[in-house]
C-alpha cells in the first residue's frame, strides 16, 4: 500500500509540474493574456465539471476538464490581477499579488485533489471539491476583483 500511494505522489507532482511548464509557456507566450480570460476558462471548466465530474461514464471528459481547470488557473497565477496594476503603494502592492498568487496555488492544490477523485470515482469528495473550488472562486472574486468605486 505505501507504494501506490508513493507512486500516486509522483505521478500528481509529474502533472503538477507538466501543468505549471505549459503555464509558464502560455503566460510568457500571450503577453495580453488577461487575468480574466483566464478566469472565463476556469468558470467554462467548472461549469462541465459541475455537470459530469460525478458521473462514471464522464470520467474521461472530467479529468480533461479538470486539467483545463488547472492550466487556466496556473496561467492566471502568473499574470497580475487589474486591480494590482492601479495599485500605488509598493508594499500594498506586494501583499495583494502575494495574496492572489496564494489563492491560486490553494484553487490549482483542490483541483488536483478532484482530478484524482475523479479518477477515483469518489462522488462524495467529488462533490465536496467542486463546492470548496466554487467556494475559493467566491472569495476570490471579493477579495482581488473588486470594482471601482
Amino acid at each position: 500500500m505505501p507504494q501506490f500511494r508513493e507512486s500516486r505522489f509522483f505521478s500528481v507532482l509529474a502533472v503538477f509540474c507538466m501543468i505549471s511548464f505549459i503555464g509558464l509557456v502560455t503566460a510568457s507566450s500571450a503577453p495580453d493574456d488577461t487575468v480574466g480570460k483566464q478566469m472565463r476558462k476556469v468558470k467554462k471548466a467548472m461549469k462541465t465539471l459541475h455537470k459530469i465530474a460525478a458521473d462514471p461514464a464522464q470520467k474521461s471528459a472530467a479529468m480533461e476538464a479538470a486539467s483545463s481547470l488547472q492550466s487556466a488557473a496556473l496561467a492566471a497565477k502568473g499574470l497580475l490581477p487589474r486591480n494590482a496594476k492601479r495599485m500605488e503603494d509598493p508594499k500594498a502592492k506586494a501583499e495583494f499579488i502575494a495574496g492572489f498568487r496564494k489563492a491560486q496555488i490553494a484553487f490549482i492544490k483542490t483541483s488536483l485533489d478532484l482530478e484524482l477523485a475523479i479518477m477515483d470515482g469518489d462522488k462524495d469528495k467529488v462533490a465536496t471539491l467542486l463546492q470548496a473550488l466554487e467556494g475559493m472562486e467566491q472569495r476570490g472574486h471579493k477579495t482581488f476583483k473588486k470594482r471601482r468605486q
